[in-house]
């Protein structure tokens, strides 16, 4: 009877142990998680820097070879590209993802 006031040394390394293993799991998918929303976020940024710069670049017809913008200490590479037939050009935009891959996402103009 009296020793049944509290925990017992192998129910809290029991307890313990458990709560390690349930981190141990969490953990890397947490991660995974954050990376996955920041890459949501940069590709959102560079589609709508990518609809900003074919829309300003379209009213001078005066295409540019490239061009690099910072948003957030984050480098976005648009270059244009002539398509065979001359009649339009296809603007691209190339960036750095969370986990260093290169991405890359491309729009067609029409040439007025």
């Amino acid at each position: 009877m009296r020793y049944e006031r509290g925990y017992i040394l192998v129910e809290m390394i029991t307890a313990l142990g458990i709560l390690v293993i349930i981190c141990c799991v969490l953990f890397p998918q947490t991660v995974y998680i954050l990376q996955e929303r920041k890459n949501i976020q940069f590709l959102q940024t560079a589609t709508i820097l990518l609809k900003e710069e074919v829309f300003s670049v379209t009213e001078t017809t005066d295409f540019p070879v490239s061009k690099i913008r910072m948003v957030e200490n984050k480098e976005f590479v648009f270059t244009w590209i002539r398509t065979i037939e001359e009649t339009g050009t296809t603007a691209c935009v190339q960036w750095q993802d969370a986990k260093n891959r290169e991405m890359k996402r491309c729009k067609d103009v029409k040439a007025s």
